[in-house]
């Protein structure tokens, strides 16, 4: 298990297996290669997330979330900032909420996950084959029903992108 904190800097950490849990206030947050349960906060910094498999919980207030190749049960929030997430989401309890940014999402075309998406300013779009409501700026659809996991995604200022990958 790793714990790390710090107040004006940066945090990288890579090939653990194991609880995570990293906190700093100005700096960004990147974690490579991570099987477990991550926990990861900062205020003013980005935080980016490759090749994990497990439990992510991601903030931050001031910085952009970018998750890429995991398999996971996810909880991302900030406040300014977009979301991007690319891979398996994991379980019905999933979230990724943003005030001030767009929301990327990207899951392997065979993957059976519900959407329920809002958005107050943006738009919503999906390239991919969704079955339920698909209209205006309050979604709830499925691709490849009956759902397997489930995916809230919430933003005020920003547009929604549903998207599929081989």
């Amino acid at each position: 298990d790793v714990q790390a904190n710090t107040s004006n800097g940066a945090v990288a950490i890579a090939g653990i297996q194991g609880a995570v849990t990293i906190g700093t206030s100005n700096g960004e947050v990147v974690l490579q290669d991570t099987v477990g349960d991550v926990r990861a906060t900062t205020s003013n910094g980005r935080i980016a997330v490759e090749r994990s498999f497990g439990v992510l919980t991601l903030a931050t207030s001031n910085g952009e979330i970018r998750v890429l190749d995991a398999t996971a049960a996810l909880d991302a929030t900030t406040s300014n900032g977009p979301i991007v997430f690319r891979g398996t989401p994991v379980g019905m309890d999933n979230s990724l909420h943003t005030s001030n940014g767009s929301i990327d999402v990207t899951i392997p075309v065979a993957a059976s996950v519900q959407f329920i998406a809002r958005t107050s300013v943006g738009s919503i779009r999906a390239s991919m084959p969704l079955v339920g409501d698909t209209d205006g700026k309050e979604w709830n659809a499925t691709l490849n029903p009956p759902a397997s996991a489930a995916v809230t995604i919430r933003t005020s200022n920003g547009s929604v992108r549903l998207g599929t990958s081989p």
